[in-house]
């Protein structure tokens, strides 16, 4: 009987020893993942904190914001310059991380999750803060996993898919009315109907989708600008204008289905997705109407295309 407890205490006495000699005073966590996309894109979707939810690899949130991951919560505390201050608490553990994107390139940066856990001096403390930082290395692991699979997505990111294509065609024919008033569709197709009478009547051919640009200088003033693709040059006339277009060169496009308030949104988040990219309009971008408007009244099913050339 003795020996079996001084073999205890020889076990006891060990295993204290060890969770000083082996596990520091400091326990770090650390990790990151690598993303494709572009650093003030995916920091302006995360500091929207109602966005975490739509990624988080749990569902739902508290009542206080706080996200909940195994058994830690998560609650952001701080926005800082392109990093967050998010406070974890479980049983036993109450601390603060750092999650920090660093831009490696303009569509491709490191999103990194630190925090340190202080071991204590009490060996029993020190083990369970150990394996409570193993823990938190696989939820910050799974997190960014859940992250990068996400905001990966330029969809996800500025709400419509952006593609990068090439000018299809050279030549265009145009024409441009001011309104007091925002333009209504039968307007705009009276536009539309000059262009292809004076197509028609040239023996030439245009594509079916018509183009279109609504600038508004103010409150009183909006300039609407129609156009169709076409196959030769031909006469012009008084409002009527044959333009070149930089065929072969580069446009961003997206698909866009709804109304024009939808569009006119479409078009902010293109003009989010320029200046994160740090590309250059060269002309003005247009809307190319799939959808015949006047035949379809429902226009929360209009089709439309946005384009924007750049360099």
């Amino acid at each position: 009987m003795k020996k079996w407890l001084i073999g205890l205490l020889l076990v006891i006495g060990l295993a204290v020893g060890s969770s000083y000699f082996f596990i520091p005073d400091r326990l770090k966590i650390s990790k990151h993942v690598i993303i494709n996309n572009n650093q003030q894109g995916v920091f302006r979707f995360l500091a929207d904190e109602d966005n975490w939810e739509k990624w988080w690899p749990d569902n739902g949130a508290t009542e206080a914001s706080i996200l909940k991951h195994g058994d830690f919560e998560f609650q952001i505390k701080q926005v800082l310059h392109n990093a967050f201050e998010i406070n974890l608490a479980s049983n036993n553990v109450n601390t603060s991380s750092l999650l920090q994107i660093f831009s490696h390139a303009i569509d491709s940066i490191n999103i990194k999750w630190s925090a340190e856990l202080i071991a204590g001096n009490n060996p029993l403390r020190r083990i369970q803060q150990y394996f409570a930082a193993q823990k938190l290395g696989l939820y910050f692991e799974s997190i960014l996993d859940h992250m990068k699979k996400h905001v990966s997505s330029l969809k996800n990111i500025y709400g419509i898919d952006i593609k990068k294509e090439k000018v299809q065609s050279q030549l265009l024919i145009s024409s441009k009315k001011s309104f007091s008033h925002y333009p209504t569709t039968p307007e705009i197709y009276t536009l539309i109907d000059k262009l292809k009478n004076q197509v028609a009547k040239s023996d030439a051919k245009a594509d079916s989708f018509p183009m279109l640009n609504i600038q508004r200088r103010d409150s009183s003033l909006y300039i609407a600008q129609v156009a169709l693709a076409i196959d030769k040059r031909i006469p012009e006339e008084n409002d009527i204008s044959v333009k070149w277009m930089m065929k072969d060169g580069n446009i961003l496009s997206g698909e866009v289905i709804g109304d024009n308030k939808k569009i006119e949104v479409s078009m902010k988040q293109f003009d989010k997705y320029i200046s994160d990219y740090q590309r250059t309009v060269i002309a003005i971008p247009f809307q190319l109407m799939i959808t015949d408007r006047l035949k379809q009244t429902d226009s929360t099913k209009w089709v439309t295309r946005i384009y924007y050339p750049v360099i």
